[in-house]
């Protein structure tokens, strides 16, 4: 099992006298060390010592996280490294902020290096993963059109999030999964899925990129149709409403001719959430 840090953070301790290393990011062939056991209680102070440490590094990691969503890269990479220099490290040498470690690994795949991506997102594992993680490591795979390592990592995160149905191509209406232009649009849909409960704006983009890459799929139609309604978009959501209707199968399409006639008919009424997610 994993230890956790601040347990991990007094083992290193007591084997450099306190001092927490700040060498820089390298990747250790070694993985985290594993204890069995653990003994409760611990040493209050070093356990305030290490939270203490971790403050500024996790201020770090927010401001970065905070300039990846608004495009500005150079910032976020500054905070990123900063995270990972003040970070307290384990036994191996890897700093325990391995959440800003994933993030410079957006921040490089936003850059357009997927290669130096994969390795922040590489260097992460096995103590570090997530499902943003997963997500963007397939996008990295599909941007080096490397088709056979995009589908394992894609199964892997469709796993991992618990969407194992996913991985049937039998349902006419999902993206699929064939080719890298598949796997990248149902990546989408399903980054979608979780981003628009917390970031309704932030979700109707990745469906729109998913709409890019797979205009005429159904499901994708749908959904996005059902943001942009519930984002008061009626004039954007009605066609997509229709088109999944017109080229859907079974529930889908008729969920979707039901909306679009519900639209039709109350056409002069605003939009109103009604749901916490469209799907």
């Amino acid at each position: 099992m994993l230890v956790a840090p601040a347990l991990l953070w007094l083992l290193m301790a007591a084997a450099t006298g306190g001092a927490a290393q700040t060498n820089v990011l390298q990747p250790s062939p070694n993985p985290l060390p594993k204890f069995p056991t653990f003994h409760s209680g611990g040493n209050p102070a070093d356990l305030k010592a290490f939270d203490d440490a971790m403050k500024p590094v996790d201020a770090a990691e927010r401001a970065a996280q905070q300039c990846l969503a608004r495009g500005d890269l150079s910032a976020a990479e500054r905070y990123c490294q900063q995270a990972i220099d003040l970070s307290p490290r384990s036994a191996n040498g890897k700093p325990f902020a391995l959440s800003a470690v994933s993030i410079l690994g957006e921040v490089k795949l936003a850059q357009g290096k997927p290669k130096e991506a994969l390795t922040m997102f590489r260097y992460c594992e096995p103590e570090y993963s997530n499902e943003e993680m997963l997500f963007s490591a397939t996008v990295a795979y599909c941007r080096l059109a490397d088709y056979k390592a995009a589908l394992a990592e894609y199964e892997h995160a469709m796993r991992f999030t618990a969407r194992p149905e996913w991985l049937n191509d039998d349902n006419p209406d999902r993206p699929g999964s064939k080719n890298l232009v598949e796997i990248e649009a149902s990546l989408l849909l399903a980054r979608a899925d979780r981003m628009y409960i917390w970031l309704p704006d932030h979700g109707e983009a990745l469906l729109r990129s998913a709409e890019r890459l797979r205009p005429g799929n159904p499901m994708i139609a749908f959904k996005l149709g059902k943001v942009l309604r519930d984002n008061g978009k009626a004039a954007d959501a009605l066609p997509r409403l229709k088109r999944a209707a017109r080229a859907g199968h079974g529930r889908l399409s008729e969920d979707a001719g039901r909306l679009a006639a519900s639209m039709e008919s109350l056409s002069h009424r605003p939009a109103s959430r009604v749901d916490s997610a469209p799907w």
